[in-house]
């Protein structure tokens, strides 16, 4: 709000329409899509200064992107999401130059929505190739779209790996909005990796919780009770076993000192 006012008071333009678009996203960020999309929709695409044209872009992308997980991509509205969130990384893959490494982050995401995985595998590879320092969201970004493409493909091993990778990068970087670390945790749950699955899942929720991202705890809440379930039935298990060592042990115990 501070800024928003500086920019008004400078009558700065840039200053005015960056404001905007970052308080959309913002907001998007924290599940109240309706007043994001008000946000952008009330701005004047004509109007935007050069250099923010791709940032406004962006921003109708990760809107209609966090729609379409909140509602899934199969469901009624989720296609018209999802063709919405196409429409923009086409604009977005066209507003680039060819030799920007980004393109073929634009690239992939048109590849993975229609389907074509193998294409989009080589063009997060190619984006890969950018000199990206480890402890950062680019390169957890960069893992994370690799893992997903390892799991369309059905590769667990793989997809395990870089979701791994993008998790400790959100860690590395102070990153709160972990998606990997969530995914991550659905993946060991699948895999019977009941204990990891539920720190990691209780972890993502302590970051959502952080930043008070809405659409984040109702992803989180469809699986959290089910590994919660089964890491109480596994140590539930354990405390039987437990039970029974100890009154084996007693008997023995108990049939030493009678020898």
């Amino acid at each position: 709000d501070k800024n928003l006012d500086l920019a008004r008071k400078d009558n700065n333009a840039f200053w005015y329409y960056q404001n905007r678009i970052q308080y959309s996203i913002l907001l998007c960020s924290t599940g109240l899509f309706i007043e994001a999309k008000g946000i952008l929709d009330s701005l004047d695409k004509n109007k935007i200064p050069v250099g923010l044209q791709a940032y406004y872009d962006s921003g109708y992308e990760g809107l209609y992107s966090s729609l379409m997980d909140y509602n899934g991509d199969d469901a009624r509205f989720g296609t018209t999401y999802r063709d919405h969130l196409l429409e923009y990384y086409r604009a977005g893959y066209a507003g680039r130059p060819k030799t920007d490494p980004f393109s073929y982050l634009y690239l992939y995401n048109i590849n993975i929505i229609t389907g074509n995985y193998q294409e989009a595998m080589q063009n997060i590879q190619q984006f890969r190739k950018m000199p990206i320092s480890n402890a950062t969201r680019l390169f957890a970004i960069a893992n994370y779209c690799m893992a997903n493409v390892y799991g369309k493909l059905n590769d667990t091993e793989n997809q395990e790996k870089y979701l791994t990778m993008a998790a400790i990068a959100d860690i590395e970087s102070s990153t709160k909005e972990n998606r990997a670390l969530q995914e991550l945790a659905r993946l060991l749950y699948k895999k019977g990796d009941i204990e990891r699955s539920f720190r990691y899942i209780h972890s993502a929720l302590d970051d959502a919780n952080f930043y008070n991202a809405r659409s984040r705890n109702i992803q989180i809440s469809k699986v959290q009770p089910i590994i919660e379930e089964a890491y109480v039935r596994k140590i539930n298990e354990q405390n039987h076993q437990l039970q029974w060592s100890v009154a084996i042990i007693s008997l023995l115990f108990i049939g030493i000192c009678g020898a």
